[in-house]
């Protein structure tokens, strides 16, 4: 597929598994090389981030710094304990929402964003990371009562708590970013 975006050279989007394992593992950065299209993507927020480096001295220096990052010792030592953490901290969460909820349903899908996101930032910033996406919503069920029994289908809704101010930061940035994404010029925007 080619795409034409203005003032732009043409974008193509290879849709072929084979095709794009060739280029991607074989061909790459030789005769290609990181999209530009990312870089407009991500300028206005991330200016000077790894994912926007072209192929040369510096993204390999900070290849250098962040090839560990998947290594399974890595991902066994420290990405996996702040991941059993945060499950551990959103089943707690849960069983306080199914205790105040008395057989009623609640929507938990929020709740698995914000322990996803403490995960990474647990170990992108290590266990001492005093910021939280959760805890708020823990500290505010913490202190509700069971609900009075109104309609037992009906979905219990639950405060949410006052937001650390360094997450809502965080996903600022990250709607501000989706919100360029949808323009025409990203760039220019």
């Amino acid at each position: 597929m080619q795409i034409f975006l203005p003032l732009k050279p043409p974008i193509i989007i290879v849709g072929d598994y084979e095709e794009a394992r060739d280029i991607l593992m074989r061909r790459c950065p030789r005769e290609f090389d990181r999209s530009k299209l990312l870089g407009d993507l991500l300028q206005g927020a991330l200016p000077d981030a790894h994912i926007m480096l072209r192929t040369g001295d510096t993204f390999r220096d900070r290849r250098r710094l962040l090839q560990d990052l998947m290594s399974p010792s890595f991902l066994r030592d420290v990405a996996a304990p702040n991941i059993y953490t945060q499950a551990c901290q959103l089943m707690k969460l849960w069983e306080t929402k199914a205790c105040i909820a008395s057989g009623r349903p609640f929507d938990a899908s929020d709740d698995i964003f914000k322990a996803a996101l403490d995960a990474v930032f647990g170990f992108a910033f290590g266990p001492s990371w005093p910021h939280s996406a959760l805890q708020p919503t823990m500290d505010a069920v913490d202190g509700m009562d069971e609900l009075a029994d109104t309609d037992a289908d009906a979905p219990v809704a639950f405060k949410k708590g006052q937001s650390d101010e360094v997450v809502a930061a965080t996903l600022e940035l990250v709607a501000a970013v989706e919100k360029v994404q949808g323009t025409m010029s990203m760039k220019l925007t």
